[in-house]
């Protein structure tokens, strides 16, 4: 198994899909991302990891804010102020024990 779970947060849109090992898309789609809050808008991320668990070695994650990509930390959050903080390895590597990736936004999908 060498796919991976990408999700790529914005302000509008929730977009997310399972690549191969070499990027390739093999299923993608969106949702209007949850805006009511940090509980609200996990809930929303993990209802869509939890379709791929076990499909998937590593979560790629794109969002909004400045990123500390060495402690995989957000700062700020941009226009989802409710990520500043989040500690996206505790919220979701150790959940799905997968390697984590964690980037500022890039035009991916």
């Amino acid at each position: 198994m060498k796919q991976y779970l990408v999700f790529d947060i914005g302000g509008t849109n929730l977009k997310y899909a399972l690549l191969d090992n070499a990027g390739n898309i093999i299923e993608k789609n969106k949702k209007p991302t949850v805006k009511s809050g940090l509980n609200d808008f996990l809930k929303e991320m993990y209802e869509i990891a939890d379709q791929y668990n076990g499909n998937f070695k590593g979560i790629a994650i794109s969002c909004p804010g400045k990123i500390d990509v060495d402690n995989k930390i957000i700062h700020f959050g941009g226009s989802l102020p409710f990520l500043d903080g989040a500690n996206i390895q505790k919220l979701f590597g150790d959940k799905y024990l997968s390697l984590i990736h964690i980037s500022e936004p890039t035009r991916h999908m």
